[in-house]
């Protein structure tokens, strides 16, 4: 499945414009919009808005590339065990420590099934 930033990426570069173009049509950081075709950040709702729109699609395209979890999922999940509060607060602390990252939490997960 096609991620955002790949998609942005490949609807950018088939206007023949540059990233750093798009980020000054859209107001947004050129670091942010990295990020956002990296895939490790995702816009919020306005930017998104404002992307889509530059990149003549509907938000709605864009938007179903949003993979993430939602917080209500993520809720559910420590109601019916609630150990996995427990996880994420260990998680929430290395990541704020700096001791842990994605990539080292994803490596240790091993690859996606």
């Amino acid at each position: 499945m096609q991620t955002l930033g790949e998609k942005v990426q490949e609807l950018r570069n088939g206007m023949d414009i540059s990233m750093r173009e798009l980020a000054r049509r859209t107001g947004i950081s050129s670091s942010f919009m990295a990020e956002i075709e990296s895939g490790r950040r995702y816009p919020k709702e306005a930017y998104l808005a404002a992307i889509a729109k530059e990149l003549g699609v509907k938000v709605g395209e864009l938007r179903k590339l949003d993979t993430r979890s939602s917080l209500e999922d993520l809720k559910r999940l420590v109601d019916r065990d609630p150990a996995w509060g427990t996880a994420f607060n260990r998680i929430s602390s290395a990541a704020t420590d700096g001791t842990l990252t994605p990539a080292a939490l994803i490596k240790k997960l091993g690859p996606a099934k």
